[in-house]
């Protein structure tokens, strides 16, 4: 058991290791965005966020509120409101 350890000693890389790990590393393509593409999407992105907010802000109505073209869809389906429901 003591002996087990009298031949062992450090490892060595291959000579050429270092070159293969740097050709496989350079094979690699390496892709470039340019400014300009970075700036349309963030616009297209603050652009989206925008309408979003808009779009929350002017779409949402009271519960109460119903707009004219609501009412003649409503008629021309037969639809009831749950006011005008008649338990009698």
């Amino acid at each position: 058991m003591m002996n087990s350890l009298d031949g062992i000693r450090q490892a060595e890389p291959s000579p050429f290791l270092f070159h293969k790990i740097m050709q496989r590393a350079g094979e690699q393509p390496v892709y470039e965005i340019s400014p300009k593409l970075i700036w349309l999407a963030a616009a297209s992105f603050a652009l989206l966020v925008a309408l979003n907010i808009g779009a929350i802000k002017n779409g949402s109505s009271p519960a109460g509120s119903e707009t004219a073209p609501m009412k003649v869809l409503a008629a021309q389906y037969q639809l009831l409101s749950a006011s005008e429901i008649n338990y009698n």
